[in-house]
C-alpha cells in the first residue's frame, strides 16, 4: 500500500513538474518571440535615426548655402545704397542748380528747368541698368556691345539663360567685360 501511494505521489509530482516545465517552455518561448520584436523595432529605429542624422547634414549645408546667399545679398544691397546716394546727391545738386536757374530760360545755360529735368532723366536712364533700374551699368556683353548691372548679368550666367536682355543675342561668360563709367 505504501508503494502504491509512494506511486501515486511520484506521478502527481511527475505530471505537475511536467506541466512546471511546459510552462517554463511557453514563458521561454514567449520571451524569445517578445526579444526577437524589440530586436527588430530597435533596428528600424537604428535606421531612421541615420536617415534623421543624414537629412539634418544636408540641411546643414541648404542653412550654410543660406546665409552665404544672405551674406552676397547684403554686400550688394550695402552697393546699392552706396549707389543710390551719389545719385541722390548728384540730383540735389542738379535740383539746386535747376532752382536757382530763372524760369523763363534766360539763364546761364539758357535751358528751363523742364529742359534740364529731362536731360537729368535721359542722362539717368542711359547709366541705370535697363534690367533691374536700379543698379549703375557696370558690364557689357562684347559680343553685341549692350551694357548693365553686373548683378543682373551674373545672375543670367548662373541661371544659365545666356541671352541678352535687349537684343537676345546668345553670349559665353567670358565674353563679358568690366566698363568704368567715369564722371
Amino acid at each position: 500500500m505504501s508503494a502504491r501511494l509512494a506511486g501515486t505521489n511520484t506521478k502527481k509530482i511527475e505530471a505537475a513538474l511536467s506541466q512546471k516545465t511546459q510552462e517554463v517552455d511557453d514563458i521561454t518561448e514567449k520571451c524569445r518571440s517578445d526579444l526577437d520584436a524589440e530586436r527588430a523595432e530597435r533596428a528600424k529605429l537604428e535606421g531612421a535615426l541615420e536617415q534623421l542624422r543624414l537629412k539634418a547634414g544636408g540641411e546643414g549645408k541648404v542653412v550654410g548655402d543660406l546665409k552665404a546667399k544672405v551674406d552676397e545679398l547684403q554686400e550688394s544691397l550695402a552697393a546699392e545704397s552706396s549707389s543710390r546716394g551719389k545719385l541722390q546727391d548728384t540730383v540735389r545738386v542738379l535740383e539746386k542748380t535747376a532752382a536757382g536757374a530763372p524760369s523763363g530760360g534766360g539763364g546761364k545755360s539758357g535751358f528751363s528747368v523742364e529742359q534740364l529735368e529731362l536731360q537729368v532723366n535721359s542722362l539717368r536712364n542711359k547709366v541705370m541698368c535697363n534690367v533691374c533700374n536700379v543698379r549703375e551699368k557696370e558690364v557689357m556683353i562684347t559680343r553685341c556691345g549692350h551694357t548693365f548691372c553686373k548683378a543682373c548679368i551674373d545672375e543670367r550666367i548662373t541661371s544659365r539663360a545666356r541671352q541678352c536682355p535687349s537684343c537676345n543675342d546668345k553670349f559665353a561668360a567670358t565674353e563679358v567685360a568690366k566698363i568704368w563709367l567715369t564722371e
